[in-house]
């Protein structure tokens, strides 16, 4: 992953410690690679994470997505059996951000 790319992230991540963060790195209409934060609407926010479907539909309208990110506040950056479902709902390769460690996890849809 691009370093700036990753900064971005990490200080997407360690901007609310409390809340996991997510979004997307995407393609943008003026082909440059970004980082797109979304707001996190799962109702456990500070163990699982959730992007709104009209967020996530917006994102993909307007950008090319080719990857999802999220962090983890208090644990390594391997992924749950959530992540991996929702990975694998989204059909994305997935970076796992974790604040405790300071490491970064990619993994890929099966």
């Amino acid at each position: 992953m691009r370093l700036d790319i990753k900064q971005k992230i990490r200080e997407n991540c360690r901007k609310d410690k409390t809340t996991e963060a997510c979004g997307f790195i995407v393609i943008r209409s003026d082909q440059k690679v970004g980082v797109v934060e979304c707001p996190n609407i799962h109702q456990d926010p500070k163990n699982f994470f959730k992007v709104s479907p009209a967020k996530y539909l917006d994102i993909k309208l307007n950008n090319k997505i080719i990857a999802s990110y999220h962090s983890h506040i208090e644990s390594d950056a391997q992924p749950s059996s959530y992540d991996n479902d929702m990975f694998e709902e989204m059909c994305l390769p997935y970076y796992i951000y974790s604040l405790k460690k300071d490491e970064f996890f990619l993994g890929f849809p099966n």
